[in-house]
C-alpha cells in the first residue's frame, strides 16, 4: 500500500479515480468521511506516536506532524539512529516538545 500523503487526509477532495484506487485495498466499499466527521475524528487523536522503518529525511516531516490544526498532533517520534539529519530531526522535536526514539533497528517490506 502507498504511503498516504498528509494531504490525503486534511484534503476533502475525493475524486472517482482516487476512490476506486482506494476500495481495491478493501473488500467492501469503503467511503470517504464527510467533512465534519473528519474534524470529529481527528479532534479525539491524542499521545500519537509517528515511526519510520527507516530515517526521516528533515524537519519539515517532524513539524508537520505536531500541526495540531492539520490533525496530526504527534507527541513521540521513533526512528533508526545514524540518519544524515538525525540532528536536525532532533532538534525538531525539541522544538516541538515531542518525545524521540531512536532505534537501533531498520525494517524493510522489500
Amino acid at each position: 500500500m502507498p504511503l498516504l500523503e498528509p494531504k490525503s487526509i486534511t484534503n476533502n477532495a475525493v475524486t472517482e479515480a482516487n476512490e476506486r484506487q482506494w476500495n481495491n485495498y478493501f473488500a467492501t466499499s469503503v467511503r470517504a468521511l464527510s467533512q465534519a466527521k473528519r474534524k470529529e475524528w481527528l479532534d479525539q487523536l491524542k499521545g500519537v506516536c509517528m515511526a519510520s522503518e527507516s530515517h526521516f529525511p528533515g524537519r519539515e516531516c517532524i513539524d508537520l506532524a505536531k500541526q495540531v490544526e492539520q490533525g496530526f498532533g504527534a507527541k513521540f517520534v521513533v526512528t533508526p539512529s545514524g540518519g544524515a539529519n538525525d540532528d536536525e530531526v532532533c532538534e525538531a522535536c525539541e522544538h516541538n516538545d515531542m518525545v524521540l526514539v531512536h532505534t537501533t533497528q531498520r525494517s524493510s517490506l522489500r
